[in-house]
């Protein structure tokens, strides 16, 4: 679960002033370094700050503690009104809906699509006493045209 909880963290715009506030304080470390110490301590270090600082956002909160320890594995989800299948479940049946299409804009502001296949779908929970969320995790094979 460290891993999924590193990936929701860098993935929520609330987190990115305490993920700038990391990487700078490791900046004499070459970049690979940091890259490496934010998968294998950015999670710890930010449920630390969260803590000393005696932040009390429920969101912030939450996110610090991250996911609980089991997961839901689906094969079929509906968010915002739009359902997604695995490639396993889409197998066999007349109509697959288990690819993806992410648009994403550059930091030239160009907007570049990516392409994949839906593989599984995880349901994690992130209780805390304060507000429970709910994230669900993609993982997706990424065609590279």
């Amino acid at each position: 679960m460290k891993i999924a909880h590193t990936y929701i963290l860098m993935n929520c715009p609330e987190i990115l002033p305490f993920y700038n506030e990391f990487r700078a304080s490791l900046s004499a470390f070459p970049d690979d370094a940091i890259d490496a110490m934010v998968d294998s301590d950015f999670a710890l270090w930010y449920q630390q700050q969260i803590r000393y600082r005696g932040i009390n956002d429920p969101l912030l909160v939450s996110l610090s503690w991250g996911p609980s320890s089991y997961a839901k594995v689906w094969h079929s989800y509906v968010i915002n009104g739009y359902t997604y299948h695995t490639v396993e479940y889409g197998e066999g049946r007349p109509t697959m809906n288990s690819g993806l299409c992410v648009p994403t804009i550059g930091s030239d502001n160009s907007e570049t699509n990516f392409f994949g296949f839906l593989h599984e779908i995880l349901e994690l929970q992130m209780p805390s006493g304060l507000q429970e969320l709910t994230c669900v995790l993609f993982r997706c094979t990424w065609v590279d045209p």
